[in-house]
């Protein structure tokens, strides 16, 4: 039997690489598999996990958290005027 689930989680932008990592890792993924499963280069999922990134493509980001079965709300911190 296959269940599919969407966890729902709020998260600051600067804590992104952890949730990303923690959700992966809950679900008993590698990052090979991980990436597989969004269709993304392994070397991208390391880098943005790993927070060496400057920008995230708001497709990449989509297609990891639908890998993961995320729904984030993401905010920015209070000492950035971003977003």
């Amino acid at each position: 039997m296959i269940i599919n689930r969407t966890i729902t989680v709020s998260v600051v932008i600067d804590d992104l690489p952890r949730v990303i990592r923690e959700a992966r890792e809950q679900l008993g993924l590698t990052i090979a598999a991980a990436s597989r499963k969004a269709g993304l280069d392994q070397s991208h999922w390391r880098h943005i996990e790993n927070g060496r990134y400057k920008s995230i493509p708001e497709r990449t980001l989509d297609k990891m958290i639908k890998a993961l079965g995320l729904d984030l709300e993401i905010s920015w911190p209070s000492h950035c005027s971003c977003g």
